[in-house]
This record gives structure tokens, sequence and C-alpha cells, in this order.
């Protein structure tokens, strides 16, 4: 009958505009999420642009003074040397990637969880563990260079620079990073912690801050 008739089309109409706004919605999550990632890439970009990843990364293999050295005690310091001096690529990298999450945005509860599961994230066996996705070669190269009865002390020294003082740098910057935020994740306060910190090396954030933050800075 015709009140059915015209109960049915209301009933429609009122499932078609929730459908219409539930695309709404989709739709407007979507370019959210499409301009923090938009955002996070480009930030990596700015940073490939300054150059310091691409810098650390041309002297990586540089080992000329490991082969050089004299007996097994000069080689194992001078493989520490030059292993320090790839390892900023890594560090320079996950400088990289805790910017890339500063410049998206985000702020209160959502970065500071951000920042915080980096730490796990960073570091070894994380998702962006970056020295493990270079450490065998690495230590491949040095053995093939110095000969297999050097292969125990390759381990054990690329091993501690690449994951033990790695993942310390690490934990340390990070602290040192909430530690100039001082609990206040606002944009304003994350933009103005990433200007501050933009061309101080990654490995010296925690000596940066703790000038920042003394009496006389």
């Amino acid at each position: 009958d015709a009140i059915s008739l015209e109960n049915f089309e209301a009933t429609q109409r009122e499932v078609d505009s929730e459908k219409k706004l539930s695309t709404d919605r989709a739709l407007e999550d979507s370019m959210r999420v499409s301009k923090r990632k938009f955002i996070h890439e480009q930030e990596h970009m700015i940073q490939d642009m300054l150059g310091e990843v691409g810098s650390y990364g041309a002297k990586f293999w540089e080992l000329e003074e490991v082969i050089e050295a004299d007996g097994a005690a000069e080689k194992e310091v001078a493989l520490s040397i030059a292993a320090k001096r790839a390892r900023l690529c890594f560090l320079s990298q996950a400088k990289n990637e805790i910017f890339a999450y500063m410049s998206a945005g985000a702020e209160g509860d959502k970065i500071e969880n951000q920042i915080n599961a980096l730490r796990v994230k960073l570091a070894p066996g994380g998702y962006y563990d970056f020295p493990a996705r270079k450490m065998d070669k690495y230590k491949n190269k040095v053995i093939e260079l110095l000969g297999g009865n050097y292969a125990h002390m390759v381990d054990g020294v690329v091993g501690r620079v690449f994951v033990d003082e790695y993942d310390e740098i690490i934990q340390k910057s990070i602290d040192a990073l909430k530690d100039l935020l001082g609990g206040d994740y606002s944009v304003a306060s994350i933009k103005r912690a990433r200007a501050m910190l933009m061309t101080v090396p990654f490995q010296k954030w925690p000596k940066e801050v703790a000038r920042l933050r003394s009496p006389a800075a």
C-alpha cells in the first residue's frame, strides 16, 4: 500500500545516505593516510638531498687501514675504527627514519607511541635494523681481505660495533629526544625539536640535548 511504499522509500533513503557517509569517511581516512605517507617519504627525500647518508655511505667500504695494520692486535683496533665509520651510515638512516615520523604531523599520544615503538623497530632484530642488512656482507668482505684465520676476531669486533654499541646509541639518542621534548608532544614542540637536531649527527644527540637543556644554553 501507499504507506508501506513510503516507509520503504524513506528507509532506502536512510540506507543510501548512510552508505554515502560511510564511503565519504573511508575516502577521508584514505586521503589522510596517503598524506601522512607522502609527508613521511618526502622527509626521506629531504634527508637524502642533505646528503648525510650518502656521505657516510661513500666511506662504508674503506678498509685500507685494516689491511695495512701490522699484527692481529693492530688489525683489531683498525677494524674497530673502520666499523665505527661504517656504522655512521646506519645511524644516519635511523635519524632519517625518526625525522620522517616527526614530520608526518602526528601529535600527542600517537607520536609519543611512535617514538617509543622506534626503540624496538630500530634496535637489533627490529623492522628497521639497518646494520643487519649489511653485517654479513661486511664481515665476509673483511675476512676475504684478511684471511680466514681472522674470522673470529672480525665476528667479535663487527658484532660489538654493529649490534651492541649501535643499540646503545639508538636507546640513548631516543632518550635524548624525549628529554628535549620534555613531555610536550604537540606539533609545535615536535617541529622545534626537529629543527634543533636537524644538523646534529644522531650519535651526538645526547650531548647536544644536554647542552641545550643546560642553564647556560
